[in-house]
């Protein structure tokens, strides 16, 4: 039974539960606030007294520090000992601090983060709605507000990201449920705590819209222009000034607008270097869809490698008139079932030639889609609602829907059905598209789908090992590119002879081979007036695109993985197993765990069976900035004493 409640957003407060007179407890001293927001903040592991000292008292001597600590821990216990009388929270020992909650003791953050992880692997939307709304509703404010030590901004940051994170999950997944209510209430919240979204005020736009209210879609677009015009000195970016236009004259369309291929820069500004084959490849497949033969592609490879891109540049080539069906999947949509075809066929209705599809009295699959798919009233207003069926019969009647609204839409014309990110997609989508591709008959079909095997789960990576074994699929894996591709990159921006091939050998160094890594370093280069081959010490900061595609790698990781990275990062950019086992001092068969979690998120490459480097020569900051100084000294300290001892 809890008995007591300890908050750690906004301020700390400790509130025993079960006398209705209770009152919070006070505690007067900063330092022993602190000490009792560390440890709650680190509840059920165990801290060593050396590192909780040094968070402490950072100025004063070891001795002092230690010191200092027994005196806090024996007021600490005193503390609790009030607080829940019938527990032993805090355990001390010779060289570990312990804060155990057990089942008496409630922390906000603790809960939080529990529901937040719960929601990843929720089974429906009520569900994942649920979690969400009540992980949103413990945050009442910043981590510890009134501390400012830099474990504290460390945590607070990144539990505000989450927050912000879970937002934008609720938001959509009531859009998607049809809560625009909800929706609209989530992204207002959003909104309070971060003004300056823009694609937030974008999406707010549009709820109103779609719930009838253009006059307060249209306030919501000059207060984005006044939050963005007195805190950051622009303008809104051309798609929120396009979104406010439109619904100005009254063009814009909900859901329903005009579909056509995928929008491709005027100026191609990632070379397709390196992907011949692979555009080769596409047009070798697209004449045996023309031939009547539906056929699937899979482009694998990491993110930065082209995936996106050279699909959209291979489209804008096609000739002749086509349907280009387009839907995304994201990280947070993967309990909505077919998601990404959904958001194609949103976009798509109006292609579709409806006294095309079989009798009416034979279409007892179009309900379920209505079902998802609302729109489909608008076209067809006589739908039947739904009857009870199992949810095996519901999914294949939805699927059966959509592969008779493809070949309605191919009778016409060729279509191509473009599902960007398929790593995030939900469990129905794969079935689908293996169902597509042996149910969609007589017309011209290509189901074209990207997959990133670093930001994939498990499941994923199973669900793509599966279907790759399908006939008429096709699996086109984008590699880094070589040092000739680099090499002719680099001669596209003007070099020649040897010149551009030592800019291309410090190029490979710096990205990896990753094109689009290797493109935002010369642009970066260029910028700065800087010529490669440079020194290390000339080279100008990791450009922003590298960084937030290393970011989104490292946002993949627990935190205690990531703090063991950063371990072996201090240790070098090529370390041993043994020697990092030896730091960590943590079991072998967790270690394991987590270096086979950094090969799979392609953030370190073996050297041999005991050996391992990060991916890149820059990747150290990244990472470290992801820890604490005090952290970070501690561990250079621990480093220090074991391989200099």
């Amino acid at each position: 039974m809890i008995r007591g409640r300890i908050f750690l957003f906004d301020t700390l407060r400790l509130q025993p539960v079960g006398d209705e007179t209770a009152v919070p407890l006070e505690i007067r001293s900063p330092k022993l606030q602190r000490m009792i927001g560390y440890l709650a903040l680190h509840a059920g592991t165990a801290v060593e007294r050396e590192e909780l000292a040094r968070h402490l008292w950072p100025e004063a001597t070891e001795k002092g520090a230690r010191r200092n600590l027994r005196e806090y821990l024996y007021r600490a216990r005193q503390l609790l000992a009030e607080f829940i009388p019938e527990a032993t929270l805090l355990q001390a020992g010779e060289h570990f601090v312990l804060f155990e909650p057990a089942d008496v003791c409630w922390v906000d953050v603790l809960v939080f983060e529990q529901l937040l992880d719960e929601a990843k692997t929720a089974v429906s939307p009520a569900d994942l709605t649920s979690r969400l709304q009540q992980a949103i509703s413990l945050y009442r404010g910043p981590l510890l507000s009134h501390i400012y030590d830099d474990w504290v901004q460390v945590a607070r940051d990144r539990l505000h990201r989450r927050f912000l994170e879970a937002l934008q999950q609720l938001s959509l997944t009531q859009q998607q449920t049809g809560d625009l209510a909800g929706a609209i209430a989530t992204t207002s919240i959003l909104l309070e705590h971060d003004p300056l979204d823009e694609s937030a005020h974008r999406q707010l736009m549009i709820l109103y819209y779609a719930s009838g209210d253009r006059a307060r879609a249209l306030q919501q677009f000059r207060t984005c222009q006044k939050n963005l015009a007195e805190q950051l000195g622009v303008s809104p970016m051309p798609e929120t000034n396009a979104l406010y236009q439109a619904m100005v004259e009254g063009s814009y369309r909900l859901q329903t607008g005009e579909v056509g291929l995928p929008r491709v820069p005027d100026k191609v500004t990632q070379s397709l270097i390196g992907r011949k084959e692979v555009m080769r490849t596409l047009d070798r497949l697209w004449t045996e869809v023309r031939q009547g033969e539906t056929q699937l592609i899979l482009l694998v490879g990491e993110g930065g490698m082209g995936k996106t891109h050279t699909v959209n540049s291979w489209l804008a080539r096609l000739e002749g008139e086509l349907v280009v069906l387009p839907g995304r999947c994201h990280a947070f949509e993967q309990v909505i079932p077919f998601r990404p075809l959904l958001d194609a066929w949103q976009q798509s209705l109006q292609l579709v030639a409806w006294d095309m599809l079989p009798p009416e009295q034979t279409r007892a699959w179009l309900s379920p889609l209505a079902h998802l798919l609302p729109d489909l009233y608008y076209y067809l207003p006589d739908i039947p609602g739904m009857l009870p069926a199992s949810e095996e019969l519901t999914s294949y009647q939805v699927m059966e829907a959509m592969a008779q609204l493809l070949m309605a839409v191919g009778k016409r014309w060729p279509v191509v059905l473009f599902l960007d990110d398929l790593h995030w997609a939900d469990a129905d989508t794969w079935r689908c598209l293996l169902f597509l591709l042996r149910r969609v008959m007589g017309v011209s079909l290509l189901i074209v789908g990207t997959f990133s095997p670093v930001d994939a789960g498990p499941g994923q990576m199973r669900r793509l090992r599966l279907l790759v074994r399908e006939e008429r699929v096709h699996e086109l894996v984008l590699s880094p590119l070589s040092l000739a591709d680099l090499t002719e990159l680099v001669q596209e921006m003007g070099e020649t002879g040897e010149t551009a091939v030592n800019q291309a050998k410090q190029l490979r160094t710096l990205s990896g081979g990753n094109p689009l890594l290797a493109i935002a370093w010369l642009k970066a280069c260029h910028q700065h007036g800087i010529s490669l081959p440079a020194p290390p010490e000339q080279l100008p900061a990791p450009p922003d695109t590298a960084l937030a595609l290393v970011n989104s790698r490292l946002d993949l990781l627990t935190e205690e993985s990531m703090e063991l990275l950063a371990v072996a990062a201090m240790i070098g950019r090529t370390f041993t197993f043994q020697t990092l086992l030896e730091v960590s001092e943590k079991r072998p068969d967790q270690l394991l765990n987590w270096l086979e979690e950094w090969l799979a998120r392609g953030l370190i490459f073996p050297e041999d069976a005991d050996k391992f480097t990060l991916i890149l020569p820059w990747l150290r900051e990244p990472i470290l900035s992801r820890i604490s100084l005090p952290r970070q000294q501690y561990w250079q300290t621990k480093i220090q004493k074991k391989l200099f001892r």
